[in-house]
């Protein structure tokens, strides 16, 4: 398999999940009034579940995060309504951390092509610019 053929398929992935995540509703799920609905039913999940609850939460957040889908927000707030602070703060961090390196690397790897084909010479000048001052 070429390597722009599992880009091809890595974006039908992508575009798959977002699709679904709209289509099937799962949008409409994430509003507070939900999380105080289903909030006694979650705890008592994970009280129930506690490695497999956190290890499912990172997932989530993760998924929401590296596909730059709506409803951070409420991840957030769900992850301390349902953990508790302490292991709120973890779960939440390593969704995000390690989602957002995944989206990031999306963008640098399987849609580099298509930004330089859009935005052309101002990419490559910020390229140039990068490589040659670094981090300052």
């Amino acid at each position: 398999m070429t390597a722009s053929m599992k880009k091809a398929l890595l974006l039908l992935a992508v575009l798959g999940f977002v699709t679904a995540f709209f289509a099937l509703g799962w949008h409409r799920a994430l509003t507070l009034g939900s999380l105080r609905d289903h909030r006694l039913a979650l705890v008592a999940w994970y009280q129930a579940h506690h490695a497999l609850a956190l290890a499912s939460f990172v997932l989530l957040y993760f998924a929401q995060t590296a596909l730059s889908l709506p409803g951070a927000t409420i991840l957030t707030i769900s992850a301390g309504a349902i953990f508790g602070v302490g292991d709120g703060v973890v779960v939440v961090n390593l969704g995000a951390t390690s989602g957002a390196l995944l989206a990031m690397l999306l963008g640098r790897y399987v849609l580099r092509d298509a930004v330089e084909k859009k935005v052309g010479d101002r990419l490559a000048r910020l390229s140039r610019g990068f490589a040659n001052r670094g981090l300052s």
